[in-house]
């Protein structure tokens, strides 16, 4: 739900103490004149003139807070819009990449190394400060590369953004705490971005009242290792005609009618559909699916969607665009 249609939705309104940037996806990362509201730069309420190369600036702002904030505990939630289209990158970024064959993929590889550079500007900032050590830094996306641009390649992952298979769901998250998490440890287990919000509050000495029930848990013991359970025995997804269950090793993808049941333990591609000669574990996770499906709400804010078929190597997927 782009936020230009409520303003209850501004940060500033959600409990935010401090606001820079704006409401509305894709937005582009040169400054445009006479943008709508939900389209313009803003701190706080207010619009403003920002000519710097957005990443850039949001980097710029990030560190700026951190310097003013150094002597207290503080909350920062860095929404960088890159690699999002649009495809646009500054000439400092590009000449990094001169040989690439297309200009496109020139500035996306440009705006990847761009936001490499802006994230690492933080961890410094956070550093140079003297507070690197006891600071929970977290870096994650929100789905897969889009592969519908021909830019990304979510190898050796099925597919990827808007759809459920692994190249749609599985992205990286990097958690950074020197003084309580080991350095260079992978964690395996199933976990979500929902875990993240109960965690930050456990850091943060904010007690979740008993009656809020979140789908998510505290990351932080389990990273830890106080805690050595799955964080999640089961996750589900929906998009419109698109759900999914995981069960422990066993992922159930469903698209219109078609059904792929694959062990990711030994498949991470999602290449080997196991739903004919599993029929049983078939019907434990569709009921899991459906059980989880009817106890959900009807969405606050529907979308009149554009349903359209893909055939992508001969198989037909549905999705709302």
């Amino acid at each position: 739900m782009a936020l230009r249609d409520t303003k209850v939705f501004h940060p500033l309104n959600r409990g935010f103490d401090e606001f820079y940037g704006f409401l509305a996806g894709a937005h582009s990362f040169f400054e445009v004149k006479d943008q709508p509201v939900y389209q313009s730069i803003m701190r706080g309420h207010k619009l403003i003139s920002e000519p710097e190369y957005l990443t850039d600036a949001i980097a710029r702002e990030t560190i700026n807070f951190i310097n003013r904030k150094k002597e207290q505990p503080f909350f920062a939630y860095v929404t960088f819009n890159a690699v999002h289209t649009p495809i646009e990158a500054t000439e400092k970024y590009q000449k990094r990449f001169p040989y690439e064959k297309t200009e496109a993929q020139q500035d996306y590889n440009a705006m990847t190394s761009a936001l490499d550079d802006a994230v690492g500007a933080v961890v410094w900032a956070l550093q140079k400060n003297d507070i690197l050590e006891n600071t929970l830094v977290v870096f994650l996306n929100d789905n897969g590369g889009p592969i519908y641009t021909g830019l990304q390649n979510n190898h050796p992952l099925r597919l990827g953004k808007l759809f459920l298979f692994e190249g749609g769901v599985r992205v990286p998250m990097i958690a950074s705490w020197p003084a309580k998490l080991a350095k260079g440890k992978t964690y395996s287990k199933t976990t979500s971005s929902l875990d993240l919000f109960p965690a930050f509050c456990a850091v943060g000495g904010i007690q979740i009242p008993d009656t809020l029930h979140l789908d998510g848990i505290n990351l932080i013991p389990h990273l830890t290792g106080e805690k050595t359970a799955a964080p999640h025995r089961t996750l589900f997804w929906s998009n419109g005609p698109n759900k999914a269950v995981r069960m422990g090793k066993w992922k159930l993808v469903k698209s219109g009618k078609n059904p792929w049941l694959f062990d990711l333990s030994k498949d991470i591609s999602e290449t080997n559909n196991l739903a004919k000669e599993k029929p049983d574990l078939l019907e434990i996770l569709n009921g899991a699916l459906q059980k989880w499906l009817n106890e959900m709400a009807p969405p606050a804010w529907p979308s009149k969607p554009n349903r359209r078929e893909f055939e992508i190597d001969g198989v037909i997927y549905q999705l709302n665009i």
